[in-house]
C-alpha cells in the first residue's frame, strides 16, 4: 500500500495531491514516514482529534532513524508545556535551506494556526522557500465533519494558510505535496474536502483499497435491540466475562454522551469489582482537558510488559522496604483494560489485545460505526467481538442533536428535548450578519456624529444554506446507520466492504459470498430474524390508518415516549401483525418493528409548531396506471423489512391495503 500511495504521489505524470482510504491498521502513519523521509525538510500534520494524536506521535517517536536526522513535534503541546522549545523549533524551521538533509515532522490541532499568528508566518515563509514540501491531513472524515459543521477554525484555516500555500503563483510547478489519510471517506466528502482546502480534487484523487483489502471477517458481529438499561445489565457484563476469560485482553466501550460514559464507567467498575477483576477503567469525553486525553490515551495504548501488576489500593503507600511510593509507580504497576469513551476517543486506538468492542446507541454515522469496529482485531486474523446495543432512545438523541447542530465531538452533551427551539434557527453559529451596515461613532477632533461603514470581514460563519446541507447530510448519515442494522441487505460484512471500498452505501450489486457465521445476519439460525419477527406488511398499514394506529400522528418526538407505546399492550394488531400469540412477543419485538419502519422512511419525523413530531409518510410517489399512491405503499420502502413469506407472495394493490385499512378502522371503533 505505502508504495502504491508514494508513487502516485511522487511521480511527475500523477496527480500531487491525494486522498488515501486504507483498512485500519493498513500502516497509514507509516506511510507518512515514508513520504516526509523522501521529500525531507518540513512535513506539517494536521490531527483533528487530541486522543489520535498521542497514538500518532508514539508511533513516530519510536521510528528508525537510519535514513539521517528525523525528528517529530506537537506544537500544541510544547506551546504549552516547553515555551522555550517552541520559539527555537520556529526559528530552526525558518533558518532551514532547500537543500536540507534533515525531516522535520510537526504535528498541531487545525485551530493551531489559526489562533497562533507567529506560526502561521513561519509556515508560510517555508511554503514559499520551497521548505515546506508535504502536508497531511489525518483522518480527513473528520476533519470534514467538523469543519462543516461546529468547528469554524477549520474553514478560517482555509483562506489563512491552504489558499496561500497553494496558489498557483506560489506553488509553481505543484511542488508541494497534499496527502489526506482515512479509514472511511464517502463519495460525497470528496467536493467538501476540495472546499476546505481550496485544491480541486476529484475521484482520479482517490486511493481506495479493494473490497478484498477491506475484509475483516474474523470479528464477529453481533447486535440487540432493547432500552437503555439492557446496555447496563447485558453490555457491561460481556465486558467482564471477555476480562474473566483472560486478563491479558482489552475491552473498548463506546457511548454517545459525556453523561452515559461517566455513569457506564462507575457501573462497570462496581462489577468488575464483585468478579473480583484487577484491572483498571479509562473514561474519555469530549470535555475532559487536552493533556487529559493525550496520557489517558497513551496509557491505554501502552502494552508494556512491566505494567502487568493490579493496582491495589490498600497498598498504595509503601513498597517492599516500607519506602513511600509515588503516583508514577502506582500507575505503572495499574493494568489499564477497559477504555470507555465517547466518539471524542473513537480514532487513536491502536492496541493488539482489544479483543471486544461494545457500544451503547446508534453511532451517529457509518464512518463511525467503521472506525469503532475496527478498534479490535489489529492483529490479522485474530478473532474479536464487536456488539451494538440499539433502542429507540438513541435515534431520538442522534436526531434532536442533527436538528440542534450539536454534532460536536468534544462537545458531546445529551440533545436537550425540553428545548422547544429545535430546528434550523437553532444552529450553533449564528447567520452573518449583513455585510457593510453603518456603524456610528463619535470622532474625538470635531464632535459630531459620523457614518463610517465597517469593511467587510469574513465571519466564517455557516450561512443558510450550508446549515441546510450540513442537516440534510447528517440526516442521511443517520439513515444509513439505520437501514444498515435493522434492514436486511444482506451479509453485514459484505455491506461494510462495499460501503467502503466504493464510498457509497447501498446493496452490492456484485455477487460476494457471505461471511455465514460472522455478522448478525448469517449468525447460526439467524439472530438478525429473532430480534426482527416476520410481519404482514398488510396488517402493519391497516394498523398505521387505524384509529389506533393514528395516535402516532403528532406524538411528541422524545426518548421519554416511546413511539412504540402505541402498540406495546395492544393485543388485537399485536396478533394480527406478527400472526402469534400476544403471549410470546415482548417489548424488544415492538421496538425492532418501529426501528424498521423509521429505517424505511415509513415512520418520519417531522417539524410542527416549533417542535419534533413523529409522522407518516404520506408523501405520493410517481406510479404505473394507476396514478400513483402513498409514499408508505411504495414497494421499495419494504424490500428490507423481514416481511412473512405468505405476505411476500400476496401483491395486494395499494388502494386494496388503504381500502382495508379503512375497514379495520370502522371495525374496531364500532
Amino acid at each position: 500500500m505505502q508504495e502504491e500511495v508514494a508513487l502516485s504521489v511522487l511521480r511527475p505524470d500523477m496527480p500531487n495531491h491525494a486522498i488515501v482510504v486504507k483498512k485500519t491498521s493498513s500502516g497509514k502513519t507509516l506511510l507518512m514516514q515514508i513520504l516526509g523521509t523522501m521529500l525531507k525538510g518540513l512535513t506539517l500534520i494536521f490531527v483533528p482529534l487530541h486522543t489520535l494524536t498521542a497514538d500518532v506521535m508514539a508511533k513516530f517517536e519510536g521510528a528508525n532513524q537510519s535514513y539521517g536526522s528525523v525528528k517529530a513535534f506537537h506544537l500544541d503541546e510544547l506551546y504549552d508545556n516547553a515555551r522555550s522549545v517552541y520559539s527555537d523549533l520556529l526559528v530552526s524551521i525558518g533558518r532551514m535551506g532547500t537543500r536540507t538533509s534533515s525531516t522535520k515532522f510537526v504535528f498541531m490541532s487545525p485551530q493551531f494556526l489559526v489562533y497562533h499568528k507567529e506560526a502561521l508566518s513561519v509556515m508560510i515563509r517555508a511554503a514559499t522557500a520551497r521548505v515546506l514540501r508535504l502536508v497531511i491531513i489525518d483522518e480527513v472524515h473528520v476533519h470534514v465533519q467538523h469543519g462543516m459543521s461546529f468547528r469554524k477554525e477549520i474553514r478560517m484555516l482555509r483562506d489563512l494558510f491552504f489558499r496561500p500555500i497553494f496558489h498557483p503563483d506560489l506553488d509553481e510547478g505543484g511542488k508541494l505535496k497534499l496527502v489526506m489519510t482515512s479509514g472511511t471517506v464517502p463519495r460525497d466528502y470528496v467536493s467538501l474536502v476540495s472546499h476546505l482546502t481550496t485544491i480541486p480534487l476529484n475521484f482520479k484523487n482517490v486511493i481506495r483499497g479493494t473490497f478484498g483489502e477491506f475484509a475483516q471477517r474474523e470479528i464477529v458481529m453481533n447486535q440487540h435491540v432493547g432500552s437503555k438499561s439492557d446496555f447496563t445489565k447485558t453490555g457491561l457484563s460481556i465486558v467482564t466475562s471477555a476480562l474473566s476469560a483472560d486478563p491479558t485482553t482489552s475491552v473498548v466501550v463506546f457511548l454517545n454522551s459525556r453523561k452515559s460514559a461517566v455513569t457506564a464507567s462507575a457501573a462497570l467498575e462496581r462489577k468488575m469489582n464483585l468478579a473480583h477483576i484487577s484491572s483498571d477503567v479509562i473514561t474519555i469525553h469530549g470535555k475532559l482537558k487536552r493533556l487529559d486525553k493525550f496520557w489517558k490515551i497513551c496509557l491505554f495504548n501502552s502494552d508494556d510488559t512491566r505494567r502487568r501488576g493490579s493496582f491495589d489500593a490498600s497498598n498504595q503507600s509503601s513498597n517492599e522496604n516500607n519506602e513511600p511510593r509515588n503516583t508514577l509507580d502506582v500507575v505503572r504497576e495499574s493494568r489499564f483494560n477497559v477504555l470507555v469513551t465517547t466518539n471524542a476517543a473513537n480514532v487513536g486506538i491502536d492496541k493488539r489485545t482489544v479483543r471486544a468492542t461494545v457500544r451503547s446507541g446508534h453511532p451517529r454515522d457509518m464512518s463511525t460505526a467503521v472506525q469503532e469496529r475496527g478498534r479490535s482485531s489489529r492483529t490479522p486474523g485474530e478473532p474479536s467481538t464487536c456488539m451494538v446495543f440499539l433502542n429507540l432512545e438513541s435515534y431520538v438523541s442522534n436526531v434532536c442533536m442533527v436538528r440542534q447542530s450539536i454534532t460536536a465531538v468534544d462537545d458531546d452533551e445529551e440533545a436537550p428535548y425540553e428545548d422547544t427551539s429545535v430546528g434550523f434557527n437553532s444552529a450553533i453559529s449564528p447567520l452573518a450578519k449583513k455585510a457593510g451596515a453603518a456603524a456610528k461613532f463619535r470622532s474625538a477632533d470635531k464632535g459630531k456624529v459620523k457614518e463610517v461603514k465597517k469593511a467587510k470581514q469574513p465571519t466564517y460563519a455557516l450561512e443558510y444554506y450550508q446549515k441546510i446541507a450540513m442537516i440534510t447530510r447528517q440526516m442521511r448519515e443517520i439513515s444509513e446507520v439505520m437501514k444498515f442494522y435493522h434492514h436486511n441487505n444482506g451479509c453485514q460484512h459484505t455491506v461494510l466492504q462495499w460501503y467502503l471500498s466504493s464510498g457509497k452505501f447501498e446493496r452490492p450489486y456484485m455477487v460476494y459470498s457471505p461471511c455465514k457465521t460472522q455478522c448478525s445476519i448469517c449468525l447460526g439460525v439467524g439472530e438478525w430474524q429473532k430480534m426482527y419477527l416476520p410481519v404482514y406488511r398488510s396488517s402493519i398499514v391497516a394498523y398505521l390508518l387505524s384509529g389506533a394506529g393514528s395516535v402516532i400522528k403528532g406524538k411528541e418526538f422524545s426518548p421519554v415516549s416511546k413511539i412504540s407505546d402505541a402498540l406495546w399492550g395492544n393485543n388485537y394488531w399485536m396478533e394480527r401483525i406478527f400472526d402469534r400469540a400476544a403471549g410470546g412477543l415482548y417489548r424488544k419485538h415492538m421496538d425492532a418493528l418501529f426501528l424498521s419502519l423509521i429505517a424505511a422512511e415509513i415512520i418520519v419525523s417531522k417539524k410542527r409548531q416549533g417542535k419534533l413530531t413523529w409522522a407518516l409518510a404520506r408523501d405520493t410517489v410517481p406510479g404505473d396506471d394507476r396514478g400513483g399512491g402513498p409514499k408508505f405503499l411504495n414497494d421499495e420502502l419494504w424490500s428490507g423489512m423481514h416481511l412473512h413469506p405468505s405476505d411476500r407472495k400476496r401483491k395486494r394493490k395499494p388502494e386494496d391495503l388503504v381500502k382495508a385499512g379503512k375497514a379495520k378502522k370502522r371495525k374496531t371503533n364500532t
